[in-house]
């Protein structure tokens, strides 16, 4: 049997998580969480100790006295010596309410057959008219697109691959925007890396400006809750102080966001990545140039009063109230202001006050603060922080781990291993 994690033998066998973990640690295994991996041999024992028959599983023998505990080297039914390898990439599938197992509709972010995040799911074939190369870099894919220009996903030629930002070919002649542009991505290069994608190589002063960031191969917040569902308490908390930390370390470089929202923000095992936080200045004039509809900036279920209103009063505290909209999202799986109308949700914005029925009471209160009208009453960021982490509980090594902190399914979708 091939390495596995224990809640793929807990599902196997037919038992509880946590009846695997507890015959592990009785063999003398040292396992941190369910989603911990076993190694072959640990395996092999774990069948014989753990062998599930067609009537009774383990958990029933352990509460049932007649029966005599089961211990390793007496199987209970002898099914287990019979049960098929498992080769690595065969996972289980836990279809959520409502979607049918088996192949996921075209579009998923899901792998076929798994229940895992697909990382090309957002990779679009390349049109006629978009660059194969971008300074030194091959073109394999396009990513999206918006105010500014395309996003492609480009290669190194030692094979790293990029997220290229291309800016459209009617901004490259407005000196306005190559000054904005200029001075944006330099301040881009200050972000901590811990954060955000760090900036590679740009070409500012060429026919067609670009910039290349390191490409970061994570679902983002909105992929992980509408696959998984809504983030238990300990998993919010993660969330909120990662982003917490990100926020600082993007207005450290003298840089306001503008447009935080949970498709912005990626999911990885080292912790959480915030990305398009740079250029906001340099799109601003963008929609300027352009008269692009509604050119206020960002995206209305989670942009703030005050930036709705008028993009020139968008302060850091309007980057607060954005990652209280966030954190809505991650708690209940909708905005603080739902509907599908963007107009109706600023004028409700201006007046009502959000919903937060779903948010957790003991989180009730971090987001509230945020999302307050006035940024003047928004709280700072380090003291948003600080309170944040006090509540936090780490694992028994004193660590935060996703493996820890997520649920199970949440987790099986990040295709991470414990750490």
């Amino acid at each position: 049997m091939p390495k596995v994690r224990v809640y793929e033998l807990a599902r196997e066998f037919g038992v509880e998580d946590q009846v695997v973990m507890a015959r592990m640690r009785e063999l003398g295994e040292v396992v941190r969480s369910a989603a911990s991996t076993v190694e072959a041999p640990v395996a092999r024992r774990l069948k014989d100790a753990l062998g599930a028959g067609s009537a009774r599983t383990v958990r029933a023998l352990a509460t049932d006295p007649a029966a005599g505990p089961v211990t390793a080297g007496h199987p209970v039914s002898g099914a287990a010596e019979h049960a098929p390898e498992r080769m690595p990439e065969q996972r289980f599938v836990l279809p959520r309410p409502g979607r049918p197992a088996g192949n996921p509709p075209p579009g998923s972010v899901l792998r076929p057959q798994h229940h895992e995040w697909d990382p090309t799911s957002r990779w679009k074939p390349l049109q006629s008219f978009d660059p194969r190369t971008v300074g030194p870099y091959t073109v394999l894919r396009r990513i999206g697109s918006g105010s500014m220009g395309r996003v492609f996903l480009g290669q190194t030629p030692a094979g790293r691959l990029l997220a290229i930002k291309v800016v459209k070919e009617e901004l490259a002649d407005d000196p306005e925007f190559r000054r904005r542009f200029q001075r944006e991505v330099a301040a881009a290069r200050g972000v901590n890396g811990f954060y955000a994608p760090p900036v590679v190589d740009a070409d500012t002063t060429g026919d067609i400006p670009w910039l290349a960031t390191a490409y970061v191969s994570a679902p983002s917040l909105q992929d992980l809750v509408d696959a998984c569902g809504p983030l238990p308490l300990r998993a919010l908390r993660w969330v909120a102080a990662q982003l917490a930390e990100a926020l600082r370390s993007v207005h450290a470089a003298a840089i306001v966001h503008r447009d935080l929202k949970p498709s912005n923000v990626l999911v990885g095992v080292d912790g959480l990545r915030v990305i398009d936080f740079g250029l906001a200045l340099a799109a601003a004039v963008a929609a300027s140039k352009l008269t692009v509809a509604h050119t206020t900036l960002g995206t209305p279920a989670y942009m703030s009063p005050e930036q709705a209103e008028d993009a020139r009063k968008v302060t850091p505290a309007s980057d607060v109230y954005a990652l209280g909209a966030v954190l809505v999202f991650a708690a209940t799986g909708r905005s603080p202001y739902p509907g599908g109308d963007p107009v109706r949700t600023m004028i409700r914005m201006q007046s009502e006050e959000p919903d937060l029925s779903g948010v957790p009471e003991e989180f009730a209160g971090v987001v509230a603060q945020c999302l307050r009208r006035d940024p003047a009453v928004r709280p700072e960021l380090g003291e948003l922080l600080r309170r944040i982490a006090g509540d936090m509980e780490p694992g028994p090594d004193g660590m935060y781990r996703p493996s820890e902190l997520l649920p199970t399914a949440a987790f099986e979708f990040l295709g991470l291993q414990d750490v």
